[in-house]
């Protein structure tokens, strides 16, 4: 079989010996006379010219000693015109007939690596060939890729692709715990926590302690728990008919409700007013999700009411939420509710009588 790029290759390397042989007899020239005519600087020009064009494709045929194959541009650059080659010292002349032989015998040395690989290949089955060519190719793409700047990048992303999403979809390991598992953490964590959270507002509480509040309505409620004892998680689940769920929902509630992280209730006295007091239960679901689902179905509830009692309900009860976190503030004054939900936890009005 027959390769059109080879062929040219051998082509034009052979005129490339040819043309470096002429080079070399133009370089004697000017050195044995003391006229040069234009005539023959415009010769030496062109030849150089088609040298200097023969250059590219021999040195993507070379397979070896690159560094000499470039002597061939150095060379001419020190040959700027024939009768400045007779003004050049002995020694100028003896180091470039150095180079040029070294390049004459690569020349020479490619020429019959050629050669050889024609008379290979004309021995060769086409359909083999492109298949060896196609694999060469391959191999030495994939080795160009792994040795590369982008296969580093890929296994960087990799690498923390698989610290970010597989350690704890795998199991291996819950983020959610480093708070508590290194006190030291607590500090770099919340702050982290809030600037993740102002992107994504879903992302989970991990502790009470991390939800985000304002210490403003202390001056106005101040926290009397003396009184506290009754109010357990089992009495909370018992008030769930009295927040306004709906008894056939009471079950699904109930198991969103005992997956929770945490629990916490406190008294809220009015410091002028003391008969004005707010029952504040705090619970921490397990995601944003449960949350949203233990809210859904007491507001699915709550539109099965009747006027009156749906009035009832609203004015006792207040839920409000974000994310995983779910307060219920219960006294006999919307108002009171609305002001120390929204002032204590900064809820938004989207997240407040959920």
């Amino acid at each position: 079989m027959e390769d059109p790029v080879l062929n040219r290759n051998l082509e034009e390397t052979r005129e490339l010996q040819a043309r470096w042989s002429q080079f070399r007899d133009f370089f004697y020239m000017a050195l044995k006379t003391d006229k040069v005519t234009p005539q023959a600087e415009k010769k030496f020009l062109d030849l150089k010219t088609r040298i200097a064009m023969l250059h590219d494709g021999f040195m993507q045929s070379l397979k070896h000693d690159h560094n000499v194959g470039q002597n061939v541009m150095s060379i001419i650059a020190q040959c700027i015109m024939l009768k400045r080659i007779a003004l050049m010292s002995a020694a100028d002349v003896q180091k470039l007939e150095l180079d040029w032989n070294e390049v004459y015998l690569l020349v020479t040395g490619t020429v019959a690596d050629l050669e050889e690989e024609q008379d290979r290949l004309a021995n060769i089955n086409e359909r083999a060939y492109k298949m060896q060519q196609f694999q060469e190719v391959t191999v030495a793409r994939a080795h160009n890729f792994l040795v590369g700047p982008w296969f580093k990048v890929l296994v960087v992303l990799g690498v923390l692709g698989f610290i970010v999403i597989g350690v704890p979809v795998f199991g291996l390991y819950d983020y959610y715990k480093i708070r508590s598992d290194f006190e030291w953490s607590e500090g770099a964590y919340d702050r982290i926590a809030r600037v993740i959270r102002s992107i994504n507002p879903n992302l989970s509480y991990v502790a009470m302690a991390e939800v985000e509040k304002s210490g403003a309505p202390e001056s106005a409620y101040r926290k009397d728990n003396s009184n506290i004892t009754g109010f357990t998680e089992t009495y909370f689940y018992e008030q769930f008919i009295n927040m306004g769920f709906d008894e056939s929902d009471l079950r699904e509630a109930k198991e969103l409700y005992d997956r929770k992280r945490q629990f916490e209730v406190q008294i809220r006295v009015h410091n002028t007013q003391p008969r004005t007091r707010i029952i504040c239960t705090y619970i921490l679901f397990q995601d944003a999700s449960d949350a949203e689902s233990f809210l859904a179905i007491r507001r699915r509830g709550i539109e099965k009411l009747s006027g009156l009692k749906r009035t009832q309900v609203e004015t006792v009860f207040l839920a409000c939420g974000k994310s995983n976190f779910v307060a219920v503030f219960a006294s006999d004054n919307a108002d009171q509710n609305n002001l120390f939900a929204s002032q204590r936890f900064q809820f938004e009005d989207n997240q407040m009588g959920l």
